[in-house]
């Protein structure tokens, strides 16, 4: 699994480093293609224990959110936000006159994966609009992924307490702790170097 997730990693970083420089319509696409496929996963998760959220709802709303993070002010990203929940209310409210008999949970499903994915990981377009985003992008990534392979390298290695059993029961509470540790020291880490670089980000203190 570690293999697989290095060689993707490398395949992939030369794409990911021309769309965070170029910014603009290509890096609101890499972003929006990114999400939209973590959206379809989280669907499934809560598939496997038996709820139905509804992933093409999942998928658009975390796109649309993304999108219009980027193009539209906040005014029109809030009724654009409101008029997903008035439509998941919906579907699911179909879902259930067809026979389904857990859709208020499948709702706050849905509606929670657009919030979690679409509405906090579009701060990601955001985090490129902002003065030297570049490199403060080039420092989130790394970040997520430096804390992920700590995360699972010492979950699996010393791992002893599950930390959700029953959506993923390979996660740990050592795996989490050692994540959020390497990720704060790695961005700590980074801005550092980037600022000795030259390139506009400081750590404060």
């Amino acid at each position: 699994m570690l293999r697989q997730r290095i060689i993707i990693t490398f395949l992939f970083l030369p794409i990911i480093l021309f769309l965070i420089v170029r910014g603009g319509w290509l890096y609101v696409a890499g972003i929006s293609l990114a999400l939209g496929l973590a959206a379809a996963e989280f669907g499934q998760l809560f598939r496997r224990v038996d709820l139905r959220p509804s992933i093409p709802l999942l998928v658009a709303g975390v796109v649309g959110l993304v999108i219009a993070r980027f193009q539209l002010d906040s005014e029109k990203t809030e009724l654009l936000l409101a008029g997903i929940g008035l439509l998941s209310m919906t579907w699911h409210l179909v879902d259930y006159d067809r026979g389904a008999t857990r859709s208020g949970t499948d709702f706050a499903v849905t509606l929670a994966g657009i919030f979690y994915l679409g509405w906090i990981g579009a701060y990601m377009v955001e985090l490129r609009l902002l003065p030297e985003g570049q490199w403060w992008v080039l420092i989130a990534l790394p970040v997520v992924w430096i804390s992920d392979t700590a995360a699972y390298l010492v979950g699996r290695r010393f791992g002893r307490r599950p930390l959700a059993r029953r959506l993923s029961p390979n996660k740990t509470w050592e795996g989490y702790l050692s994540g959020v540790l390497t990720g704060t020291l790695a961005g700590a880490g980074l801005a550092d170097l980037y600022g000795s670089l030259g390139g506009g980000v400081e750590v404060a203190g």
